[in-house]
């Protein structure tokens, strides 16, 4: 009919207009990126190849994240900002003050200590030494600990996680108050990351403390630094600066004079 075919021939008019508008918004979103780009030397975008991508340097320490793109999700591999990882579990916040010096005294070299309450066992990933402090209380027979590092066992589908990783643990104690099992969290982390495949360092010679019992001490040696900050509150500052300057050589960090 020539009415049908009217409405035919309006349709397609109405197409080809559509189409060529597309096409102009297309054309002037194209210009304006490209004037953006060249005008704001900030902007830029991925390159289409994840091999062309650059990626930071740091201590040239590898870790992994998830990394969202317009196209997809992607693995990648980028550099950890540090190569000592700090992390502690506190109840009165002593700890977190011990985990805090340490960092001063690395500087650069070690990340900002974190709770191990807000950590999983993939936030030890990268690292080429991780220091971990322990509280003096609330330590049961049975569990790793009852102030959360029992929330950190390894992955299922990889129980040595810190194979090839340097370890060190310090835990606080009271020798007085608990002789018989005077900072026996040092060694039950000393147990535990070992059976994870970690090289476990920074053990110390038993001199100047007195106790009867401690898990921490093993073949005459005491396999972390044990602290003792309500009998011996003079003494903890040199022992913390004497044992930080023994990690920097078995962590094979650079020295002062080196960095």
């Amino acid at each position: 009919d020539k009415g049908s075919g009217k409405v035919m021939s309006r349709l397609s008019t109405g197409t080809m207009r559509g189409c060529r508008a597309r096409a102009a918004c297309s054309h002037a979103r194209s210009n304006l990126m490209h004037t953006y780009t060249n005008t704001h030397p900030h902007y830029s975008r991925l390159p289409s190849s994840p091999s062309k991508r650059p990626q930071a340097r740091s201590c040239g320490f590898v870790t992994r994240r998830r990394e969202r793109s317009w196209a997809s999700c992607r693995t990648v591999v980028v550099v950890a900002a540090a190569p000592v990882g700090i992390f502690y579990s506190t109840g009165t916040g002593s700890t977190k003050r011990i985990a805090n010096s340490i960092k001063v005294q690395l500087g650069e070299l070690a990340d900002v200590p974190v709770p191990i309450n807000a950590t999983s066992a993939r936030d030890f990933e990268g690292y080429k030494a991780i220091v971990f402090g322990a509280p003096s209380y609330l330590w049961e027979k049975h569990r790793v600990s009852a102030l959360d590092f029992d929330t950190i066992e390894p992955p299922f589908d990889n129980f040595k996680d810190l194979a090839g990783v340097k370890v060190a643990i310090f835990g606080l104690g009271d020798q007085k108050e608990y002789p018989k099992n005077f900072c026996d969290a040092i060694g039950i982390l000393w147990e535990h990351f070992g059976l994870r495949g970690a090289e476990m360092v920074g053990a110390i010679e038993n001199e100047g403390y007195d106790f009867k019992r401690s898990r921490a001490l093993k073949q005459g040696m005491l396999v972390g630094l044990p602290l003792d900050l309500e009998n011996q509150p003079d003494l903890v500052p040199e022992q913390v600066s004497s044992w930080v300057t023994q990690l920097k050589t078995e962590f094979d960090l650079p020295s002062d004079t080196e960095a």
